[in-house]
């Protein structure tokens, strides 16, 4: 197995700091959701629904990086 550069290291670790970030403010929008019907009734649920989707989106293409780091 081949050992990472300090530079790699560098940008796993801003990868992984920039998840840590995302899933808590994830956490922290989400907090008063208690049912689906709570992003679906109305058109601010909709929007924090689709920030929400943004938010998950990001986070799978940073752990896709991650895999991968330059």
């Amino acid at each position: 197995m081949e050992s990472l550069s300090s530079e790699s290291k560098s940008i796993a670790l801003d990868i992984l700091e920039d998840i840590l970030s995302a899933i808590g403010r994830l956490e922290d929008r989400t907090k008063d959701v208690q049912t689906t019907d709570d992003f679906l009734c109305s058109s601010s649920g909709m929007i924090l629904l689709d920030a929400t989707c943004m938010l998950l989106i990001a986070i799978g293409e940073s752990l896709k990086n991650l895999a991968n780091p330059i």
